[in-house]
This record gives C-alpha cells, sequence and structure tokens, in this order.
C-alpha cells in the first residue's frame, strides 16, 4: 500500500502569514488561491500576523489577521480586544484542530508559543530560518513571495 503525500492527505489546514507588504501579500493570496484549487483541503484558515490593526488589508472572512499585542505575555490568550473585526475567528481557530499548520515566515517568540497551542497534525515552517520548533522546515531563496505557496505545494508532494 502506498502512503499519501503531506499535501495529499491534508484535509484541513491552517496558513499563517507573516505580513511584510501589501504586495507581497496580494502576490501570496493569489498563489494561495490557484495552490488551494488543487488540493483536498476542505477547510481552510488563515491568520496574518500584521504590525498593527491599522495596516490595509483585505477585509475577508477566510483572513484573519493578529498583532503581537493581541496575545497576553503570559497566559498566550487573545486579549478581549483582539476580537474584533481583524480578529474575526480567531478564538475559534485557536481551539480548533488541523491536519497541518503552515507558517510562512517566522513570528516572534510570544506569537509562534501561541500559534503552537493550536491543535495540528504536523507543523511545517517556511523560510522560519532555525527555529527547530516545527516538525519540518522548507526553505525558499527565492526572493518572490508569489511562488511560496507553489514551492511548498511541490515540495508536500514529494513527502509521505
Amino acid at each position: 500500500m502506498q502512503k499519501e503525500s503531506i499535501w495529499n492527505r491534508t484535509q484541513s489546514l491552517l496558513v499563517f502569514y507573516v505580513f511584510t507588504t501589501y504586495d507581497d501579500f496580494q502576490s501570496f493570496r493569489n498563489d494561495l488561491d490557484k495552490v488551494l484549487d488543487q488540493s483536498n483541503v476542505k477547510r481552510l484558515k488563515v491568520v496574518v500576523l500584521i504590525k498593527d490593526l491599522k495596516e490595509n488589508v483585505l477585509k475577508h472572512s477566510l483572513f484573519s489577521y493578529i498583532t503581537e499585542k493581541d496575545i497576553h505575555f503570559f497566559t498566550l490568550e487573545l486579549k478581549k480586544k483582539a476580537k474584533n473585526e481583524f480578529g474575526f475567528q480567531l478564538d475559534i481557530i485557536r481551539h480548533t484542530a488541523f491536519d497541518l499548520i503552515l507558517c510562512y515566515g517566522l513570528p516572534s517568540t510570544k506569537v509562534l508559543k501561541w500559534l503552537f497551542k493550536i491543535e495540528a497534525k504536523e507543523r511545517i515552517g517556511i523560510n522560519v530560518q532555525d527555529c527547530k520548533l516545527f516538525d519540518l522546515k522548507l526553505n525558499s531563496f527565492s526572493d518572490s513571495k508569489s511562488g511560496f505557496v507553489s514551492f511548498t505545494r511541490v515540495m508536500l508532494l514529494k513527502i509521505e
């Protein structure tokens, strides 16, 4: 019996993205749309780490936005103000299990600890430098954000 690749067996996916620029995010989002059309993912959530709530971001029910300030330092739970329109469904996400978490970029230690409180079968970091917390780390040496998700898909199709 042949094993399925990580990509093919993933039905619930949480994508965590560290926001850099609006253009990079748009490229990333477009690439994500294309890749998900070729997947078995039935449940998807995207959490985007932004610097502050004044960022120019896309308001969409699929995307939830979080800032480092939204997380309590000691309990790693969300502050009440984090449950605003930008943090739509963050509490639900925090208490939901996923087959796979993909983390694009390395957030601060506090945000990373919050992310790791989310239950997942596998956690994969993309361009997370030397962070040893992930089950698997992938490094894309491309400067283009538009190919990050495609690169991830290709790699996860090869890994069982």
